[in-house]
């Protein structure tokens, strides 16, 4: 496996194995915001500042052709009106996260369609999709469970907790 870590508009590939850099790619000329890999590190999104905000989804599958090169992703998601901070694939990879705290808007994106839209009140720490998919959000004091059904994100659950 590989770390990954963005330097400015450069994603970069480091094999601890190898003790070098293995691949990089160039997302933009805009700074970075947020970045997942999905479980089986075939797919990688990256949101970053654009005006307005984007996340793209790229193919790692073959790293050796990421040399710098300006990748072309397999999806352009747009729909934020500002940064976004968190993303998050799905158990099963169908589906990203795109979370904003600045605006508090969620959406839920298949295949480069947005399925649906929520909004968060609280900021958000971390979200992610628990083995069920269904998605889970966590701040300061407070916990959401929210239920996933077939495109549709309701809030199922909210527990207030001491995080």
């Amino acid at each position: 496996g590989c770390l990954i870590y963005v330097s400015g508009s450069f994603i970069v590939f480091y094999s601890p194995k190898l003790d070098e850099q293995v691949a990089y790619l160039r997302h933009s000329s805009n700074l970075i915001t947020a970045i997942t890999v999905s479980s089986d590190e075939k797919m990688m999104a990256v949101a970053d500042r654009a005006k307005p905000p984007t996340v793209s989804v790229y193919s790692i599958q073959n790293l050796e052709s990421l040399r710098g090169t300006a990748e072309k992703p397999m999806h352009v998601l747009k729909g934020h009106k500002h940064s976004v901070d968190l993303l998050a694939f799905s158990p099963n990879n169908k589906y990203i996260l795109s979370l904003s705290n600045h605006d508090g808007s969620m959406f839920l994106w298949e295949k480069g369609e947005c399925l649906t839209k929520n909004r968060v009140s609280k900021t958000v720490a971390r979200a992610v999709f628990d083995r069920n998919g269904d998605l889970v959000t966590v701040g300061r004091g407070y916990l959401k469970v929210w239920k996933f059904n077939g495109g549709d994100v309701s809030r199922r659950k909210e527990e207030e907790c001491w995080i």
